[in-house]
């Protein structure tokens, strides 16, 4: 069965990354919707990176992992 995230990965001030894991995102997440999200976080300085005010994003990303029970 696969699992689906959303990651978001920030960059900080001095190029520090924070990153973000949303479970279960919907389809079809296009770049204008996410420049949206990026504005939205960093103009109300919703979050602060590991060395200082978030600056954007450093990557935005699906990612998919199948898993096997072995025991099953």
């Amino acid at each position: 069965m696969g699992k689906k995230t959303l990651e978001l990965n920030f960059l900080d001030e001095n190029d520090k990354s924070l990153r973000f894991s949303i479970a279960n995102p919907k389809e079809g997440i296009n770049k204008a919707q996410l420049v949206g999200i990026e504005d939205y976080i960093v103009k109300n300085e919703m979050f602060v990176g590991p060395s200082g005010k978030l600056k954007g994003f450093g990557t935005a990303k699906y990612r998919e992992v199948t898993e096997t029970d072995l025991l099953a």
